[in-house]
């Protein structure tokens, strides 16, 4: 299943580069066993989509000047059946001749995939663009909006996106757990988030209390600002080193943390970078969270997120 899991993973990079590259028809290859469907309102696959792009990705001296980052990616595998499923998090930069470089949009991808002829391939991708900045200089035609997420997200409803499976392997099962935590605060899902550390807690700083389960689930309910009923952040995490005892079924992790936010007063924007110190348990066969150190590294407009004095910066 690692095997497969790593070719899913290529596969999503390959997009994320040919994209990059303005190699729209090795992107439209990519697709050419579904669709990419976009909460722009696009829907098309194969020769379609490459020509889509064709006429819709600005170029600037030969380049799109972008990089999508994924990151955040979660898989879940059915090798009986040669299918599989993905979530993760796209965070969108560009730089052109005439703007410098800055963050024009965050999302999430919902994917699908079969295996055909020994290869995996994309059968759908529900690509959702969550908060976004300038896209002027990326899409051609398009518009600035009075706030900076005024997109109707096609994304289906928190009822029908529960976690993901924890993997039997711990590497896949710790990256899980540790982007399922991530998940659940960006979707608003406070009790899910509690339930990550059902069994252990996730503290502020290295003296900070430790909360897990419905304390949690509170603390985040009352720590954090809303915007029209979405946290409206990203965390994306990156940079996740792993040590596993197989033997004690233990493990710890440490990861880069950076959220992004937009709100209807602060346009899109990183507003905090730090690092997680993280353990994990096995029992009865389950990875699970044992405990989580966050260690805020760098404050941008974190306000508008966690306001002062909330219970979870104690």
């Amino acid at each position: 299943m690692t095997d497969s899991r790593d070719a899913i993973r290529d596969v999503m990079m390959r997009y994320a580069r040919l994209t990059d590259l303005a190699d729209h028809d090795a992107v439209g290859e990519i697709f050419t066993h579904g669709p990419f469907r976009s909460s722009l309102g696009a829907s098309h696959a194969g020769a379609q989509m490459a020509a889509n792009r064709k006429q819709r990705i600005l170029v600037h001296d030969g380049s799109p000047g972008t990089r999508h980052m994924t990151t955040n990616i979660m898989i879940d595998v059915d090798e009986e059946a040669g299918t599989a499923r993905a979530r993760s998090y796209f965070t969108l930069f560009q730089a052109t001749p005439t703007m410098r470089l800055r963050l024009v949009g965050s999302g999430r991808y919902y994917d699908q995939f079969e295996r055909i002829e020994g290869e995996w391939w994309f059968t759908d991708r529900l690509s959702m663009l969550d908060t976004r900045g300038d896209l002027t200089q990326h899409i051609r035609g398009y518009e600035i909006g009075e706030l900076p997420y005024d997109v109707e997200v096609l994304g289906p409803p928190l009822e029908e996106v529960p976690p993901m499976p924890v993997p039997d392997e711990v590497h896949a099962a710790v990256e899980t757990l540790i982007f399922t935590y991530a998940e659940r605060i960006d979707l608003g899902d406070f009790e899910g988030a509690g339930e990550v550390f059902a069994h252990g807690g996730r503290q502020h700083g290295m003296d900070g209390t430790p909360l897990g389960g419905p304390a949690l689930a509170e603390a985040l309910r009352g720590g954090f600002r809303m915007h029209d009923g979405s946290p409206r952040t990203k965390h994306v995490t990156t940079n996740v080193l792993i040590e596993p005892d197989e033997e004690a079924g233990t493990a710890t992790a440490r990861s880069y943390f950076t959220v992004t936010l937009a709100t209807p007063d602060l346009p899109l924007q990183i507003i905090a970078a730090g690092r997680y110190h993280d353990s994990f348990e096995r029992v009865d066969g389950v990875w699970r969270f044992r405990s989580r150190t966050i260690l805020l590294d760098h404050r941008g407009e974190i306000e508008h997120h966690v306001p002062p004095g909330s219970a979870l910066l104690r």
